[in-house]
């Protein structure tokens, strides 16, 4: 009698995108270390080089907390399986650590959750996780909102003053601020 090995392979799936996580909203994230917390991923507040940052209304209960929700991108994933896993789980120690101190760190957001988003179809896993939700204000919630905004209520004589403070960015700014297509 003759053996045969057999293996199954799983279906073949296009490879998941970056671009792919703008599906996610919607998602519900179940926490693993808090027992009947849920996280919902309602919109995309911002991208960077290894993931997406939703903002996402934490559930507990009869509770409810607004947190962002950052999910590393399959990218940063695949192209740096253990260093992404790493990198992680060392930026939720550091915030751990702050969170727990006493009077708390000003400046810094306050570590909520982690944990891993599953993706079967595609056969990854995501790691994310939750931190307090700041709101940028009138100022807004990025650099660049913030500078321009700096120069819209800056009297004219001082407008030179804060671009070539920030050189990097100064010609566009000036450009953006003028109207300028940039």
């Amino acid at each position: 009698m003759s053996r045969r090995s057999c293996s199954v392979e799983p279906p073949l799936t296009k490879p998941l995108k970056d671009l792919d996580l703008l599906e996610l909203v919607g998602t519900v994230l179940e926490s693993a270390r808090r027992p009947g917390t849920t996280y919902r991923l309602e919109r995309v507040i911002g991208r960077g080089a290894q993931g997406f940052v939703f903002l996402a209304p934490q559930r507990v209960a009869d509770s409810q907390l607004t947190v962002v929700v950052k999910v590393l991108s399959p990218s940063a994933v695949r192209g740096l399986p253990g260093l992404a896993v790493t990198a992680i789980g060392k930026e939720v120690e550091a915030l751990r650590r702050l969170s727990e101190q006493v009077p708390p760190v000003p400046f810094v957001v306050q570590f909520i959750d982690t944990g891993t988003l599953r993706i079967r179809e595609h056969l990854i896993e995501l790691p994310w996780i939750a931190v307090e939700y700041v709101d940028g204000g009138l100022d807004g919630t990025t650099l660049r909102s913030r500078v321009v905004s700096s120069l819209e209520r800056a009297r004219p004589s001082h407008r030179s003053t804060i671009i070539l403070s920030s050189p990097a960015n100064s010609l566009a700014l000036c450009m953006e601020w003028s109207g300028i297509a940039v």
